[in-house]
């Protein structure tokens, strides 16, 4: 997440002469968008970031979780629902995922010092049943950063805001990115 956020999103941004954005991100890419705009933006072109279920800190729940579909994975169902998305590659991208999250050196990562350093709005939504991670994380988020924020806690909702509360997540996003100054401002 840090090398993305680093040199993969600004690579990225400057191929495609963007210069000023709104960078939405969901779970580790959320953390990737916190990363880039507190560490890796010196320009200021970050106009807002809009979060879903974004990680700032490792949390038992979140590696409960992963542990339990590595299992899911090895007996295949969730290998074949993941072959469509990643296709002949399924097996390296699950597993460098899968692999990183589990090691134990990975439970002291944390990017909260990162926060500080984010000058722009941020709306962030969180599901109080995400088995990904807990309130904590949004609320940590929302007391590290001395920005304007509004943090969404979407009730009985998972890990994928944009698909289990779609209308409130694009709602209230469309009213966030209404809010920005334009990009000359």
């Amino acid at each position: 997440m840090h090398d993305e956020a680093e040199h993969v999103l600004p690579a990225l941004l400057d191929h495609l002469e963007v210069r000023a954005e709104v960078l939405v991100g969901h779970s580790d890419g959320g953390s990737i968008a916190l990363l880039h705009a507190g560490k890796h933006d010196p320009a200021g072109r970050v106009r807002g970031l809009i979060l879903e279920a974004p990680h700032l800190f490792v949390e038992r729940i979140c590696v409960e979780r992963i542990a339990g579909l590595r299992e899911e994975y090895r007996q295949g169902a969730l290998r074949e629902r993941l072959m469509r998305r990643h296709g002949d590659r399924v097996d390296e991208a699950f597993g460098g995922w899968v692999d990183v999250w589990l090691r134990p050196e990975f439970r002291r990562w944390n990017i909260e010092s990162a926060l500080p350093g984010i000058r722009c709005p941020v709306v962030a939504f969180q599901g109080n049943a995400d088995p990904y991670g807990t309130l904590e994380q949004v609320e940590r988020l929302a007391a590290g950063v001395s920005c304007p924020i509004e943090v969404i806690e979407l009730d009985g909702c998972g890990h994928q805001p944009h698909r289990e509360a779609a209308a409130v997540t694009l709602a209230r996003s469309v009213q966030f990115l209404a809010k920005l100054p334009s990009a000359g401002e």
